[in-house]
């Protein structure tokens, strides 16, 4: 119940939520649930439903169409599926737009630009889809001078850029090794309770293939990688602390294969005899 009222609320701030019941039916099915995972379903988007009517009844009173949420779908489609795209959000506006005043119409011209590009280019659509990819996880910083207030002056604005990316990439770059150790040395994604945050994080890939990205669209997901990486930094905590007894273990051994005193034993050492060649005088 609390599930389908956060959805539902979750979906008036990000519409991209309301595909999410999807996940909670995978998850329950895999429980063995069976039919109860479906009512569950059921009445997870109910409850949603209760929570999104209202802003729906809204929205068809001033636009004077059923909308959900919004009315920029096409919009974002388009700006990750253009000529010019190269994955982010661009001043490029598809023929007609800016004629059109309703922003349903707008919005449908959008979405009827983007798919005739698709349609049109699919091996140029492919491409983008990858460096997408690239700017969703390849870095933490996208557009960060955006958030620079020009009140700065320009000098310190320069070096303020590069700090703050250092500090955000850094830490990311740092994440995203340790979330491949966990990956790659535990069995984390193989416990069920982490099935759901695995879940959430083949969703946002896949919705990012096609709409335009940023590197903050990958916050919801953190949380998800920093279980994986918390794994990730158990391993090179025991791997190092293996080191350290192993160093102990051989140190120990060495020590105990020297007699005391060192090498000789106590007192004095006994004299070496001189080689005398044979019938020589004595030396």
């Amino acid at each position: 119940m609390v599930l389908g009222i956060l959805i539902g609320y979750g979906s008036l701030v990000k519409p991209i939520v309301l595909l999410l019941p999807v996940m909670p039916l995978i998850v329950w099915c895999s429980l063995g649930l069976g039919f109860r995972a479906i009512g569950y379903t059921a009445l997870l988007i109910l409850l949603m439903g209760v929570v999104i009517t209202p802003w729906m009844i809204r929205n068809y009173r001033v636009l004077g169409d059923w909308v959900p949420i919004s009315t920029n779908s096409g919009y974002v489609l388009y700006h990750g599926s253009n000529p010019e795209s190269h994955g982010l959000w661009s001043q490029q506006k598809p023929a007609g737009v800016e004629q059109e005043t309703d922003p349903i119409k707008k919005d449908h011209i959008y979405r009827q630009a983007a798919l005739r590009w698709i349609r049109e280019n699919p091996w140029a659509w492919c491409k983008l889809m990858v460096i997408k990819q690239s700017y969703m996880w390849g870095t933490d910083s996208t557009n960060i001078g955006d958030a620079i207030r020009e009140t700065i002056p320009p000098f310190l604005q320069s070096y303020l850029r590069k700090g703050i990316k250092f500090v955000l990439n850094g830490f990311w770059s740092a994440l995203l090794v340790l979330v491949f150790l966990g990956t790659l040395r535990t069995r984390v994604w193989q416990n069920r309770l982490a099935w759901p945050l695995l879940l959430l994080l083949f969703y946002i890939f896949a919705l990012h293939l096609l709409f335009e990205v940023q590197s903050r669209y990958h916050i919801p997901v953190i949380s998800a990688l920093l279980l994986v990486a918390a794994a990730g930094l158990a391993v090179v905590g025991d791997k190092t602390e293996k080191t350290k007894t192993g160093l102990a273990s051989r140190a120990t051994g060495l020590s105990a294969s020297v007699p005391p005193g060192g090498p000789h034993p106590p007192g004095p050492r006994p004299r070496r005899r001189r080689y005398r060649p044979a019938g020589g005088p004595p030396q």
